[in-house]
């Protein structure tokens, strides 16, 4: 197995919470932050005009959603110093230890290292960042199919003070589990959570109202249009956007959007539709 990193990056947060970086002044750097950065993307990555625009957006923050965080410089911490509220690492089971990378044998890092320490860090000092009314998301993309991961993953998210439901003077934290639909449902069902949802990959309007173990859907652009965020978005592809948003916010769930267009135009069309989330790949350094 290749060797997992995690445990300096939590040492040096640990370093700049306690000895001359406070919560405060990470809040002020990221205030401060004016970087160009890329997005993966269905139109390709964004040139350095339109990264900024997109960045310097008041839309940016809102619907800002850590894809992949795990390939940040430093995994979460980069997404929460630049004040993202939404991050996404994927899941899978290595002996008993859950470590996390988009492929199997290429790992990141050790999860509970790499984000649960770190977050409950910041949550004991109710310093996640969140849209106002609402809590911090963290995505888990359950990769593995081993049923076994399921189990650890309950172990450890239940040791975290911040899966707990009403805990006052904190920030809000909701885990919701995507990836492999049978082992979101199966945790979900196994454990359930007020602090602990699922998504789905595929919308149907037979699909039934929303429950707590059932918040959101994830969604491919590329299912809904072939935009790509230049010029004119097709009218036709407006309203069907717009269409499935109001479909899904009738069933009391919300939508992430994934492998869409980076530029600035589409999120635009994007938040008018009502769309709750969109991934980012690179956050500004």
């Amino acid at each position: 197995m290749q060797g997992v990193r995690g445990s300096g990056t939590v040492l040096l947060f640990a370093r700049r919470l306690g000895y001359g970086w406070s919560v405060t002044s990470i809040r002020s750097a990221a205030l401060g932050l004016v970087a160009l950065f890329a997005v993966a993307c269905a139109g390709g990555p964004a040139g350095g005009a339109e990264a900024a625009a997109l960045f310097a957006s008041p839309l940016f923050l809102p619907l800002a959603h850590s894809h992949n965080d795990y390939v940040q410089q430093r995994p979460c911490l980069d997404a929460i110093e630049a004040r993202v509220s939404s991050i996404e690492a994927d899941l899978w089971l290595e002996g008993d230890r859950v470590l996390v990378g988009h492929n199997r044998g290429k790992w990141a890092g050790d999860f509970e290292t790499l984000y649960l320490q770190p977050l409950t860090l910041l949550w004991h000092e109710n310093a996640l960042p969140a849209r106002e009314g609402e809590p911090f998301l963290l995505w888990l993309d359950l990769k593995d199919t081993n049923a076994e991961l399921g189990r650890r993953l309950h172990e450890l998210l239940e040791a975290c003070p911040f899966t707990r439901a009403g805990e006052p003077g904190h920030s809000r934290v909701l885990v919701i589990l995507t990836g492999n639909k049978a082992a979101k449902e199966a945790f979900v069902a196994a454990h359930p959570s007020p602090g602990i949802t699922r998504d789905s990959n595929t919308f149907s309007d037979e699909d039934p109202p929303a429950s707590a173990s059932w918040r959101w859907y994830a969604l491919n652009w590329k299912t809904i249009g072939d935009w790509n965020g230049r010029g004119a978005m097709p009218e036709a592809q407006r309203e069907r956007l717009r269409a499935l948003v109001a479909k899904v916010h009738g069933k009391g769930r919300k939508l992430r959007l994934w492998s869409h267009p980076a530029t600035l135009e589409f999120w635009q069309e994007a938040a008018a539709a009502g769309v709750d989330r969109l991934g980012t790949d690179v956050l500004p350094k």
